[in-house]
């Protein structure tokens, strides 16, 4: 859902996925505000479930013209989770999401006992992201792993999983991630819309979960919680193109929301003039 705001007058418009857009799979704006559910508007039902109220948060990315996100506490443990759907198991995948580190300010995650690495989210035998910095003057590093035909031993080893990362500016701002992956193992990242890293490992994805999608935590390691502010967030079975990627990042309806909200001007016009 997005807003248009004029003239004194705020229209929510309904986001409807053209037949060119199928492979949308789970769209999730944050944007609910209260309770504990966040729907998502892909159309598929995959609506999740958050662990406590207490996630939302009114700072969001401007860009999204929505007025929550997420706010995870690393003291608090907080999650959201997806129940399994079989459309999840995506053996071409693209991620996008915005994400602002919050632990950076204030909070370090290097304070004695602390772990250098928490996680983003994930779904078992499927794909996890990962907030990794080995110590405080190292770049912070967001990394999305996806299991491939290949896979042996333990999700966070490189014999299980192929990956793809970005360096993450640590100014305390949103930012935009988007990680995109052909079924054969062509794996790009953005940032902010701009190209970072492409790599071809040349072996197919072989995602086969049985279990829930989960936001704030990954499944191999409940306990890594750390803070961070998640918005925007879009889960694709295809690679999306660098426009795509753009166009994802921009407050604009879909074009068949657009038309509805055009024709339901014009019908607000006539009535008033009647």
């Amino acid at each position: 859902m997005a807003r248009l705001a004029g003239a004194g007058i705020a229209l929510a418009v309904l986001t409807l996925y053209p037949a060119a857009d199928a492979a949308v799979i789970g769209h999730w704006t944050f944007d609910e505000g209260t309770g504990t559910t966040t729907t998502d508007l892909s159309g598929n039902s995959l609506d999740g479930t958050l662990s406590s109220p207490t996630l939302w948060t009114t700072d969001h990315p401007a860009a999204t013209g929505y007025g929550h996100s997420l706010s995870f506490d690393r003291d608090l443990g907080q999650t959201v989770t997806v129940g399994h759907n079989a459309l999840l198991n995506a053996n071409a995948t693209s991620i996008q999401f915005w994400y602002n580190d919050s632990d950076e300010a204030g909070r370090s995650l290097y304070e004695p006992g602390d772990i250098s690495y928490g996680y983003v989210g994930g779904m078992q035998d499927a794909w996890f992201i990962e907030r990794y910095r080995p110590d405080a003057v190292s770049p912070i590093t967001i990394k999305l792993f996806l299991k491939h035909s290949g896979a042996t031993g333990e999700p966070f080893q490189d014999t299980y999983s192929i990956f793809q990362y970005i360096e993450l500016p640590q100014d305390g701002a949103w930012h935009n991630i988007a990680f995109t992956c052909t079924a054969n193992g062509l794996f790009s990242s953005y940032l902010d819309g701009v190209p970072q890293n492409s790599y071809n490992n040349n072996i197919a994805l072989a995602p086969n979960s049985a279990s829930d999608m989960t936001l704030g935590t990954a499944f191999m390691a409940s306990y890594r919680h750390y803070s961070f502010e998640l918005g925007e967030f879009y889960f694709y079975n295809n690679a999306i193109t660098a426009q795509e990627v753009l166009d994802n990042m921009a407050s604009i309806p879909e074009p068949a929301s657009l038309a509805l909200l055009l024709a339901g001007g014009l019908l607000a016009c006539r009535r008033k003039r009647g």
